[in-house]
């Protein structure tokens, strides 16, 4: 028998899916070695959160040589496939296994959300020309704001699309309310369209904003007016 439960298994993420609402997720697990000699192998095993560990077909098996330091190696990867439009919590226990099939007790639960649900556009997006920087600043509000990675805003010359352009890419750092400010390179009468797209941590994509218009009408001067003549 084991002197002890396998303790300590971490999972550590890595995100391979492309900006679709479903993809493969690859997670890389690590936990302390057994010490046993006669330790033979890992096994680690997966359950949708609610449902029951199927012990009779670990998920992944991983062989083991007993060295100085333990039983090794102590890591291995693991590929689950999240379902379309849905938060999927995914949760996930080892257990140590000597070279006569006795298996420990299970380690500690880890546990890992892979968020494919719909994401909200963001709202109230606006731009306004500053004269003093010569950008245009943008600013916008955002629900569900846990859940956002990123922002990408898009231009594009023609009303609705349906083509847009990336113009910036715009990190999460807290909100609620968020600003960008942009150098446009315009011709005087030209006028853009902008979007704003909101990706979740998955690369879930939202909808287009509504668009914000923007004429470029030339030079633009602050203009003083004081009243001359009272009649």
């Amino acid at each position: 028998m084991f002197k002890r439960i396998m303790t300590s298994l971490v999972v550590l993420l890595m995100v391979s899916c492309p900006m679709v609402f479903a993809g493969q997720v690859d997670l890389t697990f690590e936990w302390d070695p057994n010490t046993e000699p006669d330790m033979a192998k890992y096994e680690l095993f997966q359950r949708i959160a609610g449902g029951a560990y199927d012990y009779a077909n670990p998920k992944k098996t991983v062989n083991c040589q007993v060295q100085a330091t333990g039983c090794l190696p102590t890591t291995v990867d693991h590929t689950i496939t999240a379902p379309d439009g849905v938060a999927t919590t995914y949760q996930f226990v080892a257990k140590a296994v000597d070279t006569a099939g006795m298996r420990s007790g299970d380690s500690n639960e880890v546990e890992f959300l892979a968020d494919f649900a719909p994401i909200v556009a963001a709202k109230n997006l606006t731009a306004v020309y500053n004269d003093t920087t010569k950008t245009l600043d943008f600013t916008w509000g955002q629900d569900d704001i846990a859940r956002v990675s990123k922002w990408i805003l898009y231009k594009s010359l023609t009303q609705g699309g349906p083509t847009y352009d990336p113009v910036v890419e715009i990190q999460n750092v807290g909100g609620p309310v968020f600003s960008t400010s942009v150098n446009i390179d315009y011709t005087p009468g030209t006028t853009l369209y902008f979007v704003m797209v909101t990706y979740s941590k998955f690369n879930v994509y939202s909808p287009n904003t509504s668009e914000v218009k923007v004429r470029f009408v030339g030079n633009v001067y602050n203009l003083k007016v004081k009243i001359k003549q009272v009649h």
